[in-house]
């Protein structure tokens, strides 16, 4: 399984480039990103659309495309788009949805998630590491915001590309400090992944004059599992988890249930 960060450009077919690209930028506030052959791409932050000039005597082939917006935003869509003809609106069990026409003819849907009920969380075991930065109020002090920006942003880089390659991901970032998760199959490559971490990190500040030093502590937990609140974040809550954020402020350390699952799996 592919885990994807995020969908880049979708491909639509505009019979005038030049007005469909003042239809993006006035109503979606799409920025030309840059030209391509016989096209360009537009957008922002949050997704992009590779405009391509349809053949001339070739059918435009329509898309529908989905943006979700916030509760602010749905009540503004009918005034926006008010000059643009027919508007339909749809009611789903989770969301409420508007939908207009593009230039083309490509149905352009906006929709906002209703309140939801809290789903029922998933109950399970899995590897869990807290790793934080060790006096990183020190090694801040003097330097500017953007300085203190650009060495997280660094170091959470780092903390994941390294965490990737034995299936982990980070759950949360916590100031200088990172909540990872890992599957309970691969115990043996997490161990040596952790074991290697702090030593994959010290060199991640050099070209701030500084030395990255961490502690880590890494446990087998069974916490609940599941998506929360309205932007739906995955996230983990248990005891488990309280207990492992307070544990003393050691360095190093694999609990005991993490070397034990290690070792029969490397047994197996």
């Amino acid at each position: 399984m592919i885990r994807i960060r995020r969908l880049g450009q979708m491909k639509i077919e505009v019979r005038d480039l030049a007005r469909s690209l003042a239809w993006y930028r006035d109503r979606l506030g799409f920025e030309l990103q840059f030209e391509v052959r016989n096209g360009a791409v537009i957008g922002g932050a949050a997704a992009s659309l590779w405009l391509v000039k349809a053949e001339a005597d070739a059918p435009v082939s329509r898309r529908l495309f989905s943006f979700e917006v916030s509760p602010g935003e749905w009540e503004r869509i009918p005034e926006v788009f008010a000059g643009d003809g027919r508007m339909v609106s749809l009611d789903h069990p989770q969301s409420a949805s508007r939908i207009v026409e593009d230039p083309d003819g490509h149905a352009v849907e906006f929709y906002m998630l209703k309140p939801a009920v809290s789903p029922v969380p998933k109950g399970e075991e899995r590897i869990v590491a807290l790793v934080d930065v060790v006096g990183f109020v020190g090694l801040v002090r003097g330097r500017s915001d953007e300085q203190m920006f650009q060495m997280l942003d660094g170091f959470y880089r780092v903390v994941e590309a390294l965490v990737e390659r034995v299936g982990g991901r980070s759950l949360k970032y916590m100031g200088d400090g990172m909540l990872l998760v890992f599957p309970t199959d691969r115990a043996c490559a997490v161990v040596e992944c952790l074991e290697e971490l702090p030593e994959g990190l010290r060199a991640v500040w050099d070209d701030f004059g500084t030395t990255c030093r961490v502690r880590l502590r890494a446990d087998v937990l069974y916490l609940a599992w599941g998506c929360m609140g309205r932007a739906e974040a995955f996230d983990g809550i248990g005891h488990g988890l309280n207990r492992l954020f307070l544990e003393g402020a050691g360095g190093h350390s694999i609990s005991p249930a993490l070397w034990e699952l290690a070792e029969r799996q490397a047994k197996a």
